[in-house]
């Protein structure tokens, strides 16, 4: 009899649902994820001081409205190689200039917001319409570059994840390195007609999604070199 009453019981919930008297819970409908595709690409331009122009857009969809932050943060310095001449290796701290941003259509004028050693250049929509959207930051870094020998060493930081394509303003491009563990490096991405290009899938397996890339791009200044700018480096 207990067994017949436990499937009497059952029966009757099952009727429930479906009549409407108990509503289920894979009745609920859950919101979908706002965020559809979303490409980033940088094009970088070295110039012969040392520093760079450069240019990253991003392109979200919206499938709903929503929240909006287009952008990204960087860490301030790059960690160097260990010079044996001080107890720390040192950090080199480009220089940054005004952010010139183009957020759907309309010209923003930001500048990089530091938090601790990080720099954040990025747009903040708190609702924004569902649909495509496109922001372009344009900035630069200056004192951008540390010498070794005739090597000049220019240490890129793109504040996105994606594409980046890198030339001179003169001259050539001889080599391009991903950083891992500063300092490690590893030879990274191709080159191209114009200069150098790093894929996304170029990234080290040893970077998390959401760690930033660093890249040295290597150069020779040749009679140059006296114009490049001294690197501000710090000990502490």
């Amino acid at each position: 009899m207990m067994r017949r009453s436990g499937a009497v019981a059952t029966v009757l919930l099952a009727a429930a649902f479906v009549g409407g008297g108990l509503t289920p819970a894979t009745d609920v409908v859950a919101q979908p994820n706002p965020y559809g595709n979303r490409i980033h690409h940088a094009v970088v331009t070295i110039d012969d001081r040392g520093g760079y122009q450069i240019v990253e857009t991003f392109d979200q969809v919206l499938v709903r409205a929503f929240e909006l932050s287009l952008g990204g943060s960087v860490p301030d310095g790059v960690r160097l190689p260990d010079d044996s001449t001080h107890d720390l290796p040192g950090i080199l701290r480009p220089g940054s200039g005004p952010v010139a941003a183009v957020v759907d259509g309309t010209p923003t004028d930001l500048e990089p917001k530091r938090n601790g050693h990080a720099l954040t250049v990025g747009n903040r929509v708190e609702d924004a319409p569902a649909g495509d959207h496109r922001a372009q930051f344009t900035w630069t870094r200056t004192a951008a570059t540390a010498l070794d020998g005739r090597t000049a060493i220019t240490y890129v930081q793109p504040i996105g994840p994606g594409a980046v394509e890198l030339s001179r303003t003169s001259g050539t491009i001889d080599e391009v390195r991903c950083m891992t563990y500063p300092p490690l490096s590893e030879p990274c991405g191709r080159r191209t007609a114009d200069g150098w290009q790093v894929s996304a899938d170029d990234r080290p397996a040893a970077l998390g999604d959401g760690d930033p890339l660093t890249l040295q791009v290597r150069w020779r200044p040749g009679s140059a070199s006296a114009l490049i700018a001294p690197p501000v480096i710090d000990h502490r």
